[in-house]
């Protein structure tokens, strides 16, 4: 079993860090709801074979400002 889908969730510094692994999008996006839930912040969902990003922020005073 190869995961399709990978969940990243970025860091103080801006950088992303991989978190897991689903091999379907149900799966990664119920993960991903539980991630959020339980550690507030800003997560991206990656589809390697799709190649679309969902994001989904749980902390939006986390948001970065951007010069």
């Amino acid at each position: 079993m190869i995961p399709t889908f990978d969940i990243f969730k970025r860091l103080p510094d801006g950088c992303f860090f991989w978190v897991a692994g689903d091999q379907d999008f149900e799966s990664a996006k119920n993960r991903l709801d539980r991630l959020a839930t339980t550690v507030p912040g800003h997560y991206l969902l990656h589809s390697q074979d799709k190649g679309f990003v969902l994001e989904l922020n749980s902390a939006p005073e986390l948001d970065r400002q951007v010069a």
